[in-house]
């Protein structure tokens, strides 16, 4: 009967956990940029391929390295592509001389500072790192 109470406790601490494993990423831009995106457009300005925004301002998109919460969401739901596939791609836009990757960042606070200050940037966050400050263009989930 014991062994029944410590599984029963076991799967609801593990299942209340479950929520934060899945957080929403918020995709965020200046707090003044009036444009409006979708998800295939937030991708084409990730991937280079979009460098403008609908207003003629240029797009400066900003990425968290690696291990950052909201990161594989994010490639997973909007760039469509793994840690390892991303770099080979940027490697050859680099090569190219087609494009350069995004600007990166150590943590979502100094990426939403930048944000903060530089008109036409774009990037995303956990939910939970949002800063008030900044405009939120789409939610994942």
């Amino acid at each position: 009967m014991q062994w029944i109470k410590v599984i029963s406790l076991s799967l609801i601490v593990g299942l209340s956990m479950i929520p934060s494993a899945y957080a929403n990423v918020v995709v965020v831009t200046h707090p003044d940029n009036k444009n409006m995106v979708d998800l295939v457009e937030i991708r084409r300005m990730f991937l280079g391929k979009t460098k403008t925004w609908d207003d003629g301002s240029k797009v400066q998109p900003a990425d968290l390295d690696a291990g950052q919460p909201g990161r594989d969401t994010f490639l997973k739901q909007v760039v469509r592509k793994s840690e390892s596939s991303l770099n080979s791609y940027w490697a050859r836009m680099l090569f190219s001389s087609k494009g350069k990757p995004p600007r990166q960042f150590v943590s979502p606070m100094a990426m939403q500072e930048w944000l903060i200050k530089t008109p036409g940037a774009i990037g995303y966050v956990d939910q939970a790192d949002l800063n008030p400050s900044v405009k939120v263009l789409l939610v994942l989930e």
